[in-house]
């Protein structure tokens, strides 16, 4: 069973990987919001207020980071 987890995390990794570079590093916001969403939907990660609160300051704060420099 081991090397079958083995096995599956190298392809998520692989997944993972190619995800990554349509967002182009998440300045997308589209695909960043799709990998967002889907990370939630897959993952039955539930939503708080205070996580959505806490990606908006997140995202926020890197827009004014960008803006700003």
């Amino acid at each position: 069973m081991g090397w079958v987890t083995l096995v599956l995390a190298g392809f998520v990794e692989i997944a993972w990987s190619q995800s990554v570079k349509p967002t182009e590093n998440f300045t997308k916001p589209w695909p960043t919001l799709l990998c967002f969403v889907l990370g939630v939907v897959v993952t039955k990660d539930p939503l708080s207020v205070g996580r959505v609160a806490a990606l908006a300051l997140i995202v926020g704060g890197v827009v004014l980071a960008r803006v700003t420099s």
